[in-house]
């Protein structure tokens, strides 16, 4: 190619580099898929590199002297030159906070830890980050306002109301195309006679459909963790940004858990679930290992490895106890499955106390339990708070049948079935049972057998403080859940055992 040639199609090529100011200029990134020009300034011994959103050189001129204006101002007041933007810095909090997963391996956290970590990252990416960084329009971090914190909570309202209803329109267009196939398919109506047994589950009912304020809460908690992380690290200056207030939850719903009569179906239920499981292993060791009448007992016997060997047998049995114990302590199901059996404390019954015969007819022995706790203490604190349990005597058999099913290993959890695994088993009961769905169309689940307990107690006339200390809780938390037990006490102490209690007596 001659030399005029070459310094022609040289000449042509359009500028990568145009300069702003002194120690300014715009320049076009080598390998930029979208071509936007970049600002680089050098500001009191800061770089500042950001884009500007274009690839228009007219329009980044612009935007790049009000960018390089605002670093200069901010770097006037004290400030970062370079604008912190919420999404980075909520993305650098969480890795100096929260870790990744490589972190909480390394530091061999324990699975409740990495559980709440995991949980915080969630809200922090599905939440915040979308609200806070996207949907009021992306601008440095202390340009939010107070305004726009208040509105996050209706914000967070309208996307689980739009998510609830892309939900229902996913598990109908489902249930259609399985509707569909169940009809054109004579297979699949011998397998499934009917077509509710083939029809993928509606879990949409078990779902709120809106967020709880203690959600909201927790993670308007967490943003004001962000702002105060902002401010230590000089990208703001204290007092810029909004104050993050919680919101009351005193609209909160009462917790009830079950009555006496839906406790005794789900108590019943479960029983007959496992006495099936039980059955059919017992049918399948007769059917390998036949043998006369008479020596039933013997067989009996010796079907105790063989029926805790079975998964689902061993499964429903746990069940069957868990439910006497949570509903006999108030235990949450966490706290439960962190009780090893060295934490057991068995007790004599005294042969001279007032329920001497009522305890005996009920166990050969009477149990107190260690319980630990996480509620109340620091955060990446080592130890957990320990308080004793004391069951109510409906728990003390089932604790026995767990302590003699697998022997007593004092290292040994009291049940080896992971928590999620019982309460996934325990609605399948409540789902058989009808109760699925409580009152005031909450879904229910294993934590509401320590509603029962607390409502139970209280009705009784327990102290709340008696209540509290031993379901590893606090009064604040009783009087704030459990107040319409008290209001109806109140209803019926002075309108029935008042007026109505002096009218009866007052002569015809």
């Amino acid at each position: 190619m001659p030399v005029a040639a070459r310094k022609s199609s040289k000449a042509a090529e359009p500028p990568t580099r145009f300069d702003l100011d002194k120690g300014a200029y715009l320049y076009l990134r080598s390998g930029a898929a979208k071509g936007r020009w970049q600002l680089y300034a050098y500001i009191d011994g800061e770089e500042v590199k950001q884009s500007t959103g274009t690839s228009d050189l007219a329009k980044a001129k612009i935007k790049g002297r009000e960018m390089l204006a605002e670093a200069r101002e901010r770097s006037r007041k004290g400030l970062a030159a370079r604008a912190q933007y919420f999404p980075d810095v909520a993305e650098l909090w969480l890795a100096e906070n929260i870790g990744d997963e490589r972190d909480w391996k390394a530091q061999r956290l324990p699975t409740e830890e990495i559980k709440a970590r995991e949980g915080i990252r969630k809200q922090v990416r599905d939440y915040l980050i979308p609200y806070f960084g996207q949907h009021i329009g992306r601008r440095s971090i202390d340009q939010i306002n107070e305004a726009q914190v208040l509105q996050y909570q209706s914000w967070r309202q309208r996307q689980r109301a739009d998510w609830v209803i892309e939900r229902r329109d996913l598990i109908d267009r489902r249930r259609r195309e399985a509707t569909a196939r169940w009809q054109a398919s004579a297979r699949l109506q011998k397998m499934h006679p009917t077509l509710d047994d083939y029809l993928p589950k509606d879990s949409l009912g078990y779902i709120r459909p809106h967020v709880s304020t203690a959600a909201i809460n927790k993670e308007l908690s967490i943003l004001r963790k962000i702002f105060k992380f902002a401010e230590a690290r000089g990208g703001v200056r204290p007092g810029d940004l909004p104050r993050v207030k919680t919101h009351s939850v005193q609209d909160g719903v009462a917790r009830m858990g079950f009555t006496d009569a839906e406790l005794d179906i789900i108590r019943k239920t479960a029983k007959k679930r496992y006495q099936e499981a039980y059955n059919e292993v017992m049918a399948r060791y007769r059917q390998r290992h036949p043998a006369p009448a008479d020596t039933e007992a013997f067989i009996e016997s010796m079907m105790s490895p063989e029926w805790k060997a079975d998964r689902v047998a061993w499964g429903r049995y746990v069940l069957m106890c868990v439910i006497d114990i949570l509903a006999g302590t108030g235990m949450r199901p966490s706290t439960l499955a962190n009780i090893k059996m060295r934490m057991l404390i068995r007790r004599e019954h005294d042969e001279h106390g007032p329920f001497y015969a009522e305890y005996l007819s009920v166990s050969e022995f009477a149990y107190s339990l260690v319980g630990l706790t996480h509620k109340g203490v620091r955060r990446g604190a080592d130890r957990a708070r320990t308080r004793t349990i004391i069951p109510d005597t409906m728990a003390w058999k089932a604790i026995q049948a767990l302590e003699a099913g697998r022997g007593h290993i004092p290292d040994q959890p009291i049940i080896d079935i992971h928590p999620h695994a019982i309460n996934t088993a325990f609605k399948k009961v409540l789902r058989a049972c009808g109760l699925e769905i409580g009152p005031n169309d909450q879904p229910r689940s294993l934590y509401d057998l320590r509603h029962t307990y607390i409502t139970r107690k209280l009705l009784e006339g327990v102290p709340q403080m008696v209540v509290a200390e031993n379901t590893l809780t606090s009064i604040q938390m009783i009087e704030r859940y459990y107040a319409h037990i008290r209001v109806q006490e109140n209803f019926d102490r002075l309108a029935g055992g008042g007026a109505l209690q002096r009218r009866r007596q007052r002569p015809a």
